[in-house]
C-alpha cells in the first residue's frame, strides 16, 4: 500500500491539468502579482529587500517590483512575503489557508532558473496547491487550533512537490522532496494576537523551504515516505493524533481540483473578517447614521475562526498595530460601518489610531453561534441597534469573492489595475495583464518575469491612495 507521499509523487507524473485550473491559475496569478506590487511598499518589505539584496548570490530570478535578481530561493522568500504581507491573498476557505501567494513566488522562481514555460508555471501551481489544499482539508482547523499556520506549514509541502515537478525529479526524489518539506513546515498564528509583522513572511518561508527541499532530494538527500502520515509525520505531530482526516488527501485526486475552489480577496485583511465587512457595507448602504447614532452592535461568530478575531477583547478593541487591526472584528466592522469603505487606508497606521474607531469598537458584542462555522469564513451577521430604535441587520450565507457568491473577471482585473498602477504604472500594469493573458501560450518568460521588475528609483506607493 503506497503512502500519501508515494501517491503524490505518482500523481504529479500522471496528472492531467484541465483547461478550467488552467484559467483559474492564471486569474490568481494575475491576482497575486498585484498583491504583491503594492505590498512592495511597506516597511517590512523594504526591510526584506535590503536584507535578501545584501545576501547576493547568482542572478537567477527576479524580485518583484524592483531591479535586482537574486538566486531562485531567494526570489521565492522575498516574492511570497509579499504576497502574504498585505493579506490580501486568494484563500481555501475549508482548508483555512492562502496557496497561491507561496506557490506562484516559489514556482515563478524556479520556472526562471531553469526556463520553463508558461504552461509549466501554471502546472507546477495547480500541482503544489492541490497538496497544500488538500493537506488543509485533512488538517487544517486542527493546526490552527494548535496555533500551527496552515498556509505556511501545508504551503511548504505544496511547494515541494511543485518543485519536485517543474525540476523533473525522480518518483523517489519526490517522495524525499515531500519529506524533507515536512521537517521544514512551520509558522505559528501568535502573530493575529499582538500585530508583530511576523506572519507577513510565512508565506516567504514555505516557498524557500519548499525549493530546498526539492534541491536536497535532488542532490541524494532522502526522507520518509510516511513523512506526512507516520507517527512522527506531519499530521499527527502538527494537526495531533485523530485530529484529521487522511481521506482528504486522496478522495477524487486528479478529478476534483482545489484550485477551482480559492476565494479572492475583495479587503485586504484577515478572510474571517469578509462576510461580517460584506453585512456593514450592506446596512451602511441602505441606511443613514452616524456613528453617534450607534447604541450597540452585535455580531454572531463561530468558535474556529469569529472567536479569534473578537479576542482578547482589548487587543480587538484597540489593535496593537496596523498588522494587527487585520484580525480585529470589532475594529473592521465599526469601520466598515462608518467609512462605508475597506481598503488599504483603513489598515494605516494613522487611521487605526483614531479614537472614534477604538471607542464605536468597544460597542461590539459577539454571540457565539456554530452555525456561522459553515464554509468556516463564508457566513456572516451584523445587527447595529441605533438610539432611535431602529435595528439593522444583515447575514450573508456567501461572502464577496468566494465561489459561491463569485467575483467577475472584471472584478478581479480591477482589484489588479488598483493595485498595480500605484506601483508601477498604466503602461506596466497593462504589459504585465497582457503578459498574464497569454500564459497558455508563452514558451519564453523572460518578457513576462522582465515585466515585473522596476527601474531604479520607483516612486514608493502612498497606500491611502489605493
Amino acid at each position: 500500500m503506497s503512502t500519501i507521499a508515494q501517491h503524490y509523487a505518482r500523481f504529479v507524473r500522471e496528472a492531467t491539468i484541465p483547461d478550467t485550473v488552467f484559467e483559474e491559475m492564471r486569474w490568481h496569478t494575475l491576482d497575486t502579482i498585484g498583491v504583491c506590487l503594492v505590498a512592495n511598499s511597506l516597511a517590512y518589505a523594504r526591510l526584506l529587500a535590503e536584507l535578501t539584496i545584501a545576501d547576493g548570490g547568482a542572478p537567477e530570478a527576479t524580485l518583484l517590483g524592483l531591479a535586482e535578481r537574486v538566486p531562485a530561493r531567494s526570489a521565492a522568500f522575498f516574492n511570497g512575503c509579499l504576497g502574504h504581507g498585505l493579506d490580501f491573498d486568494d484563500t481555501h476557505l475549508d482548508a483555512v489557508l492562502h496557496p497561491t501567494a507561496t506557490l506562484f513566488p516559489a514556482m515563478l522562481a524556479l520556472a526562471e532558473k531553469y526556463r520553463r514555460s508558461g504552461p509549466d508555471l501554471l502546472t507546477a501551481m495547480a500541482l503544489g496547491i492541490e497538496m497544500t489544499a488538500r493537506l488543509g482539508l485533512a488538517g487544517g482547523p486542527a493546526l490552527l487550533r494548535r496555533g500551527v499556520h496552515p498556509t505556511s506549514s501545508c504551503g511548504t509541502l505544496g511547494a515541494a512537490l511543485g518543485a519536485a515537478w517543474m525540476m523533473r525529479l525522480s518518483e523517489q526524489q519526490t517522495v524525499s522532496a515531500i519529506g524533507i518539506a515536512a521537517a521544514h513546515a512551520s509558522g505559528l498564528h501568535e502573530s493575529t494576537i499582538d500585530g508583530s509583522s511576523n506572519k507577513c513572511i510565512h508565506s516567504g518561508i514555505a516557498a524557500q523551504a519548499g525549493l530546498l527541499a526539492a534541491e536536497l532530494a535532488s542532490r541524494g538527500f532522502t526522507a520518509p515516505a510516511t513523512s506526512i502520515e507516520g507517527t512522527y509525520g506531519f499530521l499527527p505531530s502538527l494537526a495531533g493524533e485523530g485530529a484529521y482526516d487522511l481521506a482528504e488527501l486522496t478522495h477524487e485526486l486528479g478529478s476534483r481540483w482545489e484550485a477551482t475552489r480559492l476565494a479572492y480577496k475583495v479587503y485586504p485583511c484577515c478572510q474571517g473578517l469578509h462576510p461580517y465587512i460584506d453585512c456593514a457595507l450592506d446596512i451602511a448602504a441602505r441606511h443613514s447614521f452616524a456613528r453617534e447614532d450607534i447604541e450597540c452592535i452585535e455580531v454572531r461568530v463561530s468558535t474556529l475562526i469569529g472567536l479569534r478575531l473578537c479576542e482578547p477583547i482589548e487587543e480587538k478593541i484597540v489593535p496593537p498595530s496596523e498588522y494587527g487591526a487585520k484580525f480585529s472584528m470589532p475594529y473592521a466592522v465599526a469601520s466598515a460601518l462608518i467609512d462605508r469603505d475597506v481598503s488599504h487606508a483603513t489598515f494605516l497606521p494613522d487611521t487605526v489610531r483614531q479614537n472614534w474607531r477604538s471607542d464605536l469598537a468597544r460597542k461590539v458584542r459577539y454571540v457565539v453561534d456554530e452555525h456561522y462555522a459553515e464554509g468556516v469564513a463564508l457566513r456572516g451577521y451584523v445587527s447595529v441597534l441605533l438610539r432611535d430604535g431602529r435595528e439593522l441587520t444583515q447575514q450573508t450565507l456567501a461572502c464577496r469573492g468566494t465561489p459561491q457568491n463569485p467575483w467577475s473577471a472584471e472584478s478581479i482585473t480591477r482589484k489588479f489595475f488598483q493595485n498595480a498602477v500605484p506601483a508601477v504604472g498604466d503602461e506596466q500594469a497593462t504589459r504585465i495583464f497582457e503578459c498574464v493573458s497569454q500564459l497558455r501560450a508563452t514558451s519564453d518568460l523572460r518578457h513576462f518575469t522582465a515585466s515585473l521588475a522596476c527601474s531604479p528609483g520607483a516612486v514608493a506607493v502612498d497606500l491611502e491612495s489605493v
